[in-house]
């Protein structure tokens, strides 16, 4: 029975076209993003070859460029791209601790400093000797509502004289001016509530109440420090208005010891209330220091500004 040839029943795919191969009638093959079909065999004519090629799908033409594209906005890295009122636009990087910032429909986006609407105004850590922790034009009003205050673990040096024990040394917090001086309050209302609480039990007494006209905070009364042991004052208060010259300013507060540093070494001392007095001055800053204006020798001494 005699065979006979059909040929080739469907064309075959043979990948990209290479000079070195031998194709056949309906061979497909690809080159430059396009498709040919073979008509001739043969073997190293090109695609281009209309005689042993017909094109069977073309790539269409390359689009008009755009005003602006990614790769040609975004120059360095950490760069943001993003839409503006006429195109694409580069946010370049912003500084390290940002964040990326919305600023609502029909605005650019830009970088935010962390911490919204609360900012750390002043941080000083002391760890030697100093007479003064200052802080010099640190309130202002137009920014800021109103403000934190934060001691940990104020320490003094081991004083002589003042005291029935010969060492009496209290903390306590200046109001300054512009140029960092103290402020002379008159009248000065500086209302405290003192409690105190024995190592031998929970049950906290308060054992006064007492209203006396200072110039200064004071953070605690006056108390001693037998030695240079470790011992500290804590404080945490709230200022409105302070650059006010016409209403009255607030502050209110607690204070604690760390440990036993009264007269009755068997007590912890805590203060908590509300200091409010009428200033012409505007109070720009605080100053803190003792009562015998000697040395502070350790603590850490913070203020935050909460916006309006």
């Amino acid at each position: 029975m005699a065979t006979i040839n059909l040929g080739r029943i469907k064309p075959v795919f043979r990948g990209a076209y290479a000079g070195g191969t031998a194709y056949v009638i309906d061979d497909i093959v690809t080159f430059g993003d396009e498709t040919f079909i073979c008509i001739l065999a043969s073997t190293g004519n090109a695609t281009s070859n209309a005689t042993y090629w017909t094109k069977l799908a073309a790539k269409g033409a390359a689009g008009a460029a755009g005003a602006e594209g990614g790769t040609t906005t975004l120059t360095t890295q950490g760069d943001v791209l993003y839409q503006n009122a006429s195109g694409v636009a580069r946010l370049a990087a912003g500084t390290s601790g940002q964040f990326l910032k919305t600023q609502g429909a029909g605005a650019n986006p830009t970088w935010g400093s962390a911490g919204g609407n609360t900012a750390l105004l002043g941080d000083t850590t002391v760890s030697s000797a100093v007479s003064s922790v200052d802080f010099t034009n640190i309130f202002d009003d137009a920014t800021y509502g109103y403000y934190k205050i934060m001691v940990d673990g104020m320490q003094r040096m081991f004083v002589t004289g003042g005291g029935s024990d010969g060492q009496w040394c209290s903390p306590y917090m200046y109001y300054t001016d512009a140029s960092g001086s103290n402020i002379t309050l008159s009248p000065a209302l500086n209302m405290r509530i003192r409690m105190k609480r024995d190592y031998s039990g929970l049950n906290g007494t308060f054992d006064s109440v007492d209203g006396d006209s200072y110039s200064y905070m004071k953070l605690l009364n006056a108390v001693h420090n037998g030695s240079d042991d470790g011992t500290g004052v804590f404080m945490n208060a709230t200022l409105f208005n302070p650059n006010s010259t016409t209403l009255y300013k607030t502050l209110f507060y607690e204070s604690c010891t760390q440990k036993s540093v009264s007269l009755d070494d068997s007590a912890l001392f805590y203060f908590a209330g509300t200091n409010t007095f009428d200033c012409s001055t505007a109070i720009k800053g605080v100053k803190f220091t003792d009562a015998l204006a000697t040395y502070i020798r350790g603590g850490r001494f913070r203020i935050w500004g909460i916006k309006h």
